[in-house]
Order: structure tokens, then sequence, then C-alpha cells
């Protein structure tokens, strides 16, 4: 074995990792602390995913990259500082949305270090779906969440996801808790990989106090985000159904028929279609009602598309 793993070879099985293809979905603050370690640590195939460029916004946390990276791609740069750390670890890419990754039988393990709960949930859903155990990480302000997800799921495990895509922007991200999260998310992979059995539990921490929840096993089928979502013009001629909106701000000239705005109206009997924005916040609000025991879908590509602005 070569030296440079001389300091771990006696904890971690470096056969195992040297035999090992990790998906890293989102390079960003997350993506940057779990790809370094793992490349590091000789994981010898590693594949990342992200469309997005580098902002001067993403500095303060995203720390692999330089100033004079601003306006490229997170993965091209990613991948150059990787291959200058460990040239034994080969890197892959891929350049668009999670939900062009079809095959993922190729990956021994998929981390999810993504930005919004829409991403996560659409991610989640296809490694159960595809029997693959993932790595849940997420953080807002100084607060933030980890778990290996192997016979749990993501709506079992966090009910009521961290969003950071907007909430960023809106409330802050602590730079240092980022690093702690994605520290906790290659330490758990680092584990697994090496054969160790992993206990699953989410591990919350705030402002550096921690604490656990064991998650149990859950039976029921995940969610497939495909059948979750209908298309408007499909539910106009039915009778039994509700449209369910829970936009902030609602026009009276987007007014549907048989439109509820609050929870305590709806008709557990009755079709429930949940309509938003743009159709994403709705697909997590669907699953959420499915939970409760409603029939409830997600309207496709929301308000906006169905009067086309």
């Amino acid at each position: 074995m070569h030296k440079r793993y001389a300091r771990q070879e006696k904890i971690l099985d470096m056969e195992k990792l040297n035999n090992s293809h990790v998906l890293i979905a989102g390079c960003g603050g997350l993506g940057n602390i779990v790809s370094l370690y793992l490349c590091a640590a000789g994981v010898h195939t590693i594949t990342l995913a992200d469309f997005d460029k580098i902002d001067y916004t993403n500095l303060n946390r995203q720390i692999a990259f330089r100033e004079k990276d601003i306006g490229k791609q997170k993965i091209d740069i990613l991948k150059d500082i990787l291959i200058e750390r460990n040239s034994n670890c080969n890197i892959f890419l891929i350049y668009n949305d999670i939900d062009t990754i079809e095959d993922f039988s190729q990956y021994d393990l998929i981390i999810d270090c993504l930005d919004n709960s829409y991403s996560k949930i659409k991610l989640h859903s296809k490694c159960k779906q595809n029997n693959k155990t993932s790595i849940f990480g997420s953080v807002i302000r100084n607060y933030g969440q980890v778990c290996l997800l192997k016979n749990s799921c993501i709506n079992c495990a966090i009910p009521d996801l961290i969003t950071t895509s907007d909430s960023c922007e809106l409330f802050g991200v602590y730079g240092p808790m980022v690093g702690i999260i994605g520290s906790y998310q290659c330490y758990i992979a680092l584990k697994y990989l090496s054969g160790y059995d992993v206990e699953e539990k989410l591990i919350n921490i705030s402002d550096l106090d921690f604490y656990e929840i064991l998650l149990e096993k859950c039976n029921h089928v995940e969610n497939n985000i495909e059948e979750i979502e209908i298309e408007y013009e499909t539910i106009i001629n039915e009778l039994n159904y509700q449209i369910f909106d829970i936009r902030e701000y609602i026009n009276e000239e987007e007014y549907l028929m048989n439109h509820v705005f609050n929870e305590k109206d709806l008709i557990s009997s009755y079709n429930i279609y949940v309509l938003c924005d743009t159709g994403q916040e709705s697909i997590l609000k669907a699953i959420e009602l499915n939970s409760k025991g409603y029939k409830a879908k997600s309207i496709k590509g929301g308000i906006k598309r169905i009067f086309n602005v």
C-alpha cells in the first residue's frame, strides 16, 4: 500500500476504498469538503454531479474555490484540484441535473450535497428505488443535519427538510458549519465503504449542540416523483377533487375550480392536487399529505405552467 495512506490503513480497509465508486451530488460547500476528504483518503473513483458555476457568494464556505475561479464550472475546477491532490483518483463529471442520472448500478454510495429539498427528494427517491445507500446532509445558518439512509428513507428520517437554495440568501449560512456537516458525511462514508456496520441515525447540530435520533426501518414504497406529478389539463374534468394552493401570494385572476387554501378544508375522500408557483414545493407538500392518508399529487410546473408565465 502506498505510504501516503500509512496513517489510516490500520483503521480503514484500503482495498475496499480502492475498489469504491462514489457519486457526489452537488459540488458546493458540502461537495467541496466531501470530495477533498474522500479523494485524500484513497477512494478510487468519484463522480461529481453539478451544473452550477462559481460565484463570489460561494467563497465563504466552498473552500476549494478561489477568486480566479469565478464564473467557471464548479466540477471542472474541483476535478483539477482533486487530481492535483491524488493522481491515483479517477474523477468523472456529470454537468446536468440529477434528473439525467438513470443508472445507479455503478455507484457503491451516493452522497447528497445538494442545496434544495426538491432535488434531495428526487435523489433519495432514486436511491431507494435502486436499492442504493445514501448519505444526507444539509446546512442553514448555524444548524445542520446528516444521516446514513439504507433501511430508512428520506421522508421518514427528515419529514421537514432544511431547504438551503433560497434560505442561504435569506437567512445566511455559517461556513464552519458546512465544514462540520461535510466532515461528518465523509466520516460516515469512509466507515461504510470500509465495511463497518454504520448505525442509521439522524445527527442534528445546532450551534455546537448535538442530538441524535435513531432511524427505524421503513417498509413503505418510496415516493416516485414522476408518479406524484400530474398535468393540470388531466384533472379539470374530474368531479371529486380539490386544488390545494400553498402559494403565499395569490391573485384573484388565478383562482381555479375547487380552489382551497387551508389544509383544514381538505376532504380526505377527494383527490387533492397541490399547487405552487413552479411545481417544486408542491411535490414536497403532496408527499407530506400522502403520509397523512390523503390522495395527493402535485400539479406539474405550478401556476406558471398553467398560465404560461
